[in-house]
């Protein structure tokens, strides 16, 4: 919310992350691969979850926010 860069292992242990992996590449793909195996209609039921109650405008909204605040330049540094 403050704007502030944290590290992999702070965003971890303040619960914005899950896990932190030496390899996204392959988990990336690990992830795909499972998606793919359970059929083309996999990945329609994902596009439905996250438009379900507006998700998706909601993610796009916050996305768009985040890019007109960046594009406003850094805030100060945190005195905490």
């Amino acid at each position: 919310m403050t704007g502030r860069w944290v590290e992999a292992a702070e965003a971890l242990r303040l619960g914005l992350l899950y896990r932190v992996d030496d390899e996204p590449g392959q988990i990336a793909a690990d992830l795909a691969e499972s998606v793919l195996a359970h059929g083309p209609g996999a990945l329609a039921k994902v596009k439905m979850v996250t438009s379900a109650g507006g998700l998706l405008d909601r993610l796009h909204a916050e996305r768009d926010a985040n890019r007109e605040a960046w594009a406003q330049g850094p805030l100060p540094p945190d005195p905490g």
